[in-house]
């Protein structure tokens, strides 16, 4: 006699439809309790409404009741927790783009939360897949959620438009839209203006337009023949920014390094006006290089740049710069193997051009970097002028410090254990800068050296100290302004040769380029899509994007949310002004680059090649030890969440390159965390028979070495 749950249709069917109505009411509960995050009941309802589908043909075809609740839970409610988690630690909901950000974000995390994080992303997929698992004879009920995805997918402009809120002329911040909307609605928004984007390619009159209403006009970017170069030394500190703008927090000593204060206090506390919170580097990298807005919710790396583009590197390359573009991390990291080239750098040192003798968890410290670079400045040199952009990664989240070289030297009252990690990342990398600094006025006193933050850090969410000292990013519009205002501004040091420390005042990252090109001197080439401005221009300041929202700057100095680009008239100016520098950058970017030729600037489109420096080996493979050596046959070693039996591997130093684990003829990925490194073979055939098997690894083309042999013996019982 069969089951009723297996007999009874009309049961299987009310679990599907009683699964996401439950759920999602109970995730929204949660992410409130645990975050703070509220969706409000049309967001609840749209959310529900739209799983209602997917739960009832996954109920329908399931063997237990559980497995629709288990899949709501997975994916309904994991939705609305996703969004709300990355709400509170970056300040946006997901997007489209974070499925390949994911990716990239597993590359950077260190030790114990790579691992925690690899294991996650399995354990949920077996999950999923448990509960996607159907009955004999139901699988054709699988077909309902596969057909209501299709259906959502090619109706999805018509949909976002539909379910639109009525208009009153404000326009909501991203936090105000996912509350109303939903986790569902709100991707479906942003993948629709994703697929439009990456399809924008603006005409011939839309690019004389917006090249009319941005004032640009042709002219030579070569430099006059009176122009004397100097070498230009660019630094981004990763994530720098100064914490002691939180007021509910005590620091024992300064976070920056006493000479670091000193000069920046000298040069007026310029603050550079960051387009990104937490993360998304790459953005304010095109901002401040590209003197253009970066796209919005996605990295412009990775979704928009495919022409070769008239940034600063380019335009002093072709003013006679050796242009070197320095980040010791993964080559590809954010496709920058790809992008620095199009940016115009002639040289990129990555990963493989630096010895990694001193490392902060994943990253080289930053004072091993300057230094190693510094030599290689001294040994490299043609008599070109140099523009040398370096990019600082002791700061990176999450902060790890090499404390048996560098212990605590800042203490944070009350405790945060992550900003007092910050803090003293903080302090290390900028008194490592001014060691930098120092060394390189030393031997050039005329070089223009600038430093900035390119965002201010993620700082965790229990406690949230930005929170907890008022400052939240999450705040209804109304609320926002000085939140943003003081977030979006990180240090901006500017040591103008023998000048000394010069004053900026406040300068959004897409207007750094044509500043450091006056500070240059007399006839300085100028770049096509951002004229060379003063300190004094009124327009260089007037508006800007932060975390997607449109700002603009009054009469007083004070930044503001733009909430009506309706009824607003200097927030409508702003609004128009930014679609033109958009419409210019996608020309550039994506299009036809009708820009350049409008501007007699062609040759800054054409094609240019980069050296990717590598000085060490890029596949390094140091193994020290292994293990498992034995397991029986039919048994599993180390199992984890998704099966499959795994070997853990110790290192004796750093690993370079992508490693591959060969047993048997099979071969399988190697995931590695510092010294440490694993390897998930699944659930092989020759783990069923007793023998000797020799384990291998290899890396690229040709490299690769053993590791010894691993055991299977009979099974318990066996003959």
């Amino acid at each position: 006699m069969r089951p009723a749950w297996a007999a009874r249709w009309p049961l299987r069917l009310a679990h599907g439809l009683a699964a996401p109505l439950l759920l999602v009411p109970l995730a929204a509960l949660l992410a409130w309790g645990w975050l703070d995050v509220v969706y409000g009941p049309r967001a609840l309802l749209l959310d529900a409404i739209a799983w209602l589908p997917v739960s009832a043909g996954i109920a329908l075809a399931a063997r237990r009741a559980w497995q629709a609740w288990l899949a709501m839970g997975l994916l309904a409610a994991g939705l609305l927790l996703a969004h709300a988690l990355k709400l509170a630690m970056m300040g946006v909901p997901i997007v489209v783009a974070d499925a390949g950000n994911g990716i990239e974000l597993l590359r950077i995390l260190p030790g114990w939360r790579l691992v925690i994080a690899c294991l996650a992303v399995l354990a949920w997929l077996g999950a999923l897949l448990a509960a996607f698992l159907p009955a004999p004879g139901r699988a054709a009920w699988l077909l309902l959620p596969l057909a209501w995805a299709a259906l959502v997918a090619v109706q999805s402009p018509t949909i976002a438009a539909g379910l639109a809120p009525a208009g009153d002329g404000v326009e909501p911040t991203r936090a105000q839209r996912l509350a109303s909307e939903g986790g569902v609605l709100y991707l479906l928004r942003d993948g629709v203006a994703r697929r439009e984007q990456s399809r924008r390619t603006p005409g011939l009159e839309e690019v004389e337009a917006a090249i009319e209403a941005l004032h640009l006009a042709p002219v030579d970017p070569a430099p006059a023949p009176h122009f004397v170069p100097r070498n230009v030394h660019l630094v981004l500190l990763e994530s720098v920014w100064d914490v002691t703008a939180l007021e509910a927090y005590r620091f024992s000593d300064d976070p920056f390094d006493p000479r670091f204060r000193a000069l920046w206090e000298a040069g007026g506390s310029s603050r550079m006006l960051t387009p990104t919170f937490g993360g998304a580097t790459a953005n304010a990298e095109f901002e401040l290089l590209c003197a253009m807005p970066a796209v919005r919710d996605a990295v412009v790396f990775e979704v928009a740049l495919r022409r070769p583009v008239p940034c600063l590197p380019r335009l002093l390359r072709e003013a006679g710069y050796h242009t070197v573009a320095v980040h010791p991390f993964e080559a590809d990291f954010w496709s920058r193997d790809s992008a620095y080239e199009l940016l115009g750098f002639e040289s990129y040192r990555a990963r493989e051009a630096f010895e990694l003798d001193d490392l902060d968890g994943s990253y080289l410290y930053d004072g091993s970097t300057y230094s190693q670079f510094r030599r290689w400045l001294g040994a490299s040199g043609d008599g070109r002028p140099r523009f040398n952009y370096v990019v600082g990664l002791s700061t990176h989240y999450p902060y790890h410090r090499d404390a048996t070289r560098r212990p605590d030297r800042v203490r944070v009252e009350p405790a945060a254990p992550m900003l007092q990690d910050y803090a003293n990342a903080v302090r290390y990398a900028t008194e490592a800068f001014m060691d930098h600094a120092g060394a390189i006025l030393a031997e050039d006193p005329d070089a223009l050296v600038i430093a900035f933050g390119d965002h201010a850090p993620v700082l965790g969410v229990q406690p949230d100290p930005y929170r907890v000292s008022g400052l939240d990013l999450r705040a209804a519009a109304e609320s926002v302004d000085e939140t943003f205002a003081k977030v979006a501004g990180t240090p901006l040091l500017v040591i103008n040769g023998r000048q000394g420390p010069v004053s900026l005042g406040e300068v959004p990252m897409h207007r750094l380029a044509p500043r450091l090109l006056a500070l240059l001197g007399p006839g300085a080439p100028t770049l096509p899509q951002a004229r060379t401005e003063s300190p004094e221009d009124s327009n260089s300041v007037r508006a800007r994007l932060y975390l997607s929202n449109l700002m603009v700057q009054e009469e007083t100095g004070r930044w503001r949310v733009c909430r009506s680009s309706e009824q607003d008239g200097q927030c409508r100016e702003a609004a128009e002004r930014r679609r033109h520098f958009a419409t210019l950058r996608d020309d550039l970017l994506q299009g036809e680059q009708f820009a350049l030729r409008l501007l007699d600037a062609t040759a800054l489109g054409e094609p240019t090649a980069m050296k990717i420096d590598a000085e060490f080996p890029s596949c390094q493979f140091d193994v020290e030890d292994w293990g498992p050596r034995f397991a029986r046959a039919g048994d599993g070693f180390n199992v984890q969440p998704n099966g499959g039996s795994t070997f853990w591997i110790k290192l004796r130093s750093p690993a370079r390159g992508k490693h591959r684990l060969h047993v048997d003829g099979n071969e399988s990925g190697v995931l590695v965390a510092g010294l440490l490194a694993s390897a998930n073979v699944g659930d092989p055939a020759w783990l069923d028979r007793p023998g000797t098997y020799q384990l291998a690894w290899s890396c690229g083309e040709g490299a690769g070495g053993t590791l010894g042999g691993f055991t299977v013996t009979p099974a318990q019982g066996a003959p």
